[in-house]
């Protein structure tokens, strides 16, 4: 019906303004190239539309293109340099960026043209808590919750400001709120909700909705519901069916990419009752003494790691230490997670130990650069990351783990294996605001920045610590 509209089009105005409905057509259809190029089309006919370079701008942010996503916005600026959805769109994109302070001016220049836009104000608020600035995010929040008590953004940076805090029984209910934002996999099971009470003779499905880490970290409490509800299904990212298998036999574990009708339901016990996994931590871990003192809850093939533990003893005597340095996606704010492989020579330097890759994504010419312009060995097997049951064997043979925030410290501190994180200064909310340690994980120990994107003195933290930890290591052989 466009391609019709466009060939009855009479001038340049109509003709773009047929161009832009073909680019939301086709944007939500997922033909995010087609979408862009009838922007650029539309635009060519009519420069000064703003509200096609907003769309155009929230296209680009989508797809990751943050740079021309800023520059789309800034246009608009320059034609109206008061328009709030233009700052408030800049914002978010700053965030991304890794710029909280450009974001935070941003998202005030919002609301001072917009005095009532809550949506700004909550996200200001957002910025406001990954700076550590937490009693202000609070205040920024009750003036949108007292506008609008259900405000589904403003109950979410609420609940992960008191997940900083450490303030859990306060935190759970409004964490609540993720299962209504649309960057979760919420599923139209029509089972009532479990309360926690034991279920005689039902069955209890825990199912996933979140990403890896998430699911890794809150099978921390699949025990307690298993304990308490007796018989459970526990639905899985399928990369985790095995792991999860292996460390809770009984229960029944299902592997489903998050699909709304899946074929175990036809075959599996009648449910009873339902619960989204990151809602248990609401039932189980509501303050400091609720989290158990165990070392690990899962738990690796054991022919698996000691096959690698076979092949990584050919490497030599010293311990084995798995790296992985780089974490998340620009949604979740790689930027200032992340670092270049390049920037851990000084800990890579370390007398007497041999470093083994755990990334899940393609380095391998980072490590040949490093090899080529350090001289420095990373092994790399990727028949253990294809594989996450595999890499959890790899894992689970390793003396030790280091690692930026991403999936592999929760798997590391799941396993109860030493990890040491390198944690940012604006951290998610699991690592909270200060400490060495974090109560999900005894075994993991972090390493905090001081300053966003200042990774040096942590480097040389790491690096030091790692070389009394490599001499302790030899008095006790």
């Amino acid at each position: 019906m466009a391609n019709e509209a466009l060939a009855l089009a009479e001038d340049d105005n109509a003709e773009s303004q047929v161009l832009h409905l073909r680019a939301e057509v086709r944007r939500w259809r997922n033909d995010i190239a087609g979408a862009l190029a009838d922007y650029e089309s539309a635009l060519a006919l009519k420069p000064d539309s703003i509200q096609i370079r907003l769309d155009q701008s929230g296209t680009l942010h989508q797809i990751g293109r943050l740079k021309d996503a800023l520059s789309a916005t800034d246009a608009v600026l320059q034609m109206d340099h008061g328009h709030p959805l233009a700052h408030y769109i800049r914002g978010i994109v700053l965030r991304e960026f890794g710029t909280p302070h450009e974001a935070e001016d941003a998202l005030r220049c919002a609301l001072k043209f917009s005095n009532d836009y809550l949506d700004a104000r909550a996200k200001l608020a957002l910025v406001l808590v990954e700076q550590g600035r937490l009693a202000e995010a609070e205040s920024e929040i009750a003036t949108v919750l007292a506008a609008d008590p259900r405000h589904v953004d403003a109950r979410w940076h609420l609940s992960t400001a008191r997940l900083l805090r450490g303030d859990f029984a306060a935190a759970w209910p409004d964490y609540e709120s993720r299962l209504e934002r649309g960057d979760v996999h919420s599923r139209p099971y029509r089972y009532p909700r479990w309360d926690g009470s034991a279920l005689g003779d039902g069955t209890l499905l825990i199912y996933a909705e979140q990403g890896m880490g998430d699911e890794i970290l809150f099978a921390s409490c699949f025990e307690d519901a298993i304990a308490r509800a007796g018989r459970c299904v526990i639905e899985c990212e399928p990369r985790l069916e095995r792991l999860f298998a292996r460390s809770f036999p009984h229960a029944r574990v299902v592997g489903s990419k998050y699909q709304s009708a899946p074929g175990w339901l036809t075959s599996g016990p009648a449910v009873t009752a339902k619960i989204p996994a990151g809602s248990l931590a609401g039932l189980f871990r509501n303050r400091a003494g609720d989290f158990p003192a165990r070392r690990g809850y899962l738990f690796a093939d054991p022919e698996r790691m000691a096959a690698w533990r076979a092949r990584m003893g050919s490497l030599g005597a010293g311990p084995k230490v798995g790296i992985a340095w780089t974490g998340g996606s620009l949604k979740t704010r790689s930027t200032i997670r992340s670092l270049a492989l390049a920037q851990w020579v000084p800990i890579l330097r370390a007398t007497g130990a041999e470093f083994v890759n755990l990334q899940y994504i393609d380095s391998a010419r980072e490590i040949a650069e490093l090899g080529l312009r350090h001289g420095l060995t990373v092994h790399h097997w990727p028949e253990a990351l294809d594989d996450y049951d595999e890499t959890a064997a790899l894992v689970g043979a390793l003396d030790l783990v280091i690692c930026v925030t991403t999936a592999v410290s929760d798997l590391a501190g799941a396993m109860g294996k030493p990890v040491w994180v390198m944690v940012p200064a604006s951290p998610e909310w699991r690592f909270q605001l200060e400490g060495e340690t974090m109560p999900w994980y005894p075994s993991m120990r972090l390493f905090r920045q001081q300053r966003l994107h200042d990774w040096q003195p942590v480097i040389e933290r790491v690096a030091g610590e790692l070389q009394r930890f490599l001499r302790d290591q030899r008095v006790v052989d």
